[in-house]
């Protein structure tokens, strides 16, 4: 993880793996890093125990903003984007 930015994080992780396949399939460069949720942070997410952040290039941003735009609400759902 050199230059890598985080663009969203989501504790489903059938959510996740959707999210990454279609990063494959969109040919983005990307890195998926599964963290352990404090147990005083866990009420925030559900009570969660992990988190999937994803990061992505910032030279390919544009590209996964793209590919995020395109997604349905429903898609969209479970998301966390991080901001600017």
């Amino acid at each position: 993880m050199l230059n890598e930015i985080l663009f969203c994080s989501t504790t489903d992780t059938t959510k996740a793996r959707s999210f990454v396949k279609g990063l494959e399939k969109q040919e983005i460069s990307y890195l998926q890093r599964w963290e352990e949720i404090s147990v005083f942070k866990r009420k925030k997410y559900g009570n969660a125990k992990e988190i999937c952040n994803i990061y992505v290039n910032p030279g390919q941003i544009e590209m996964v903003e793209a590919y995020y735009a395109g997604l349905t609400d429903e898609e969209k759902e479970g998301f966390i984007r991080k901001e600017k």
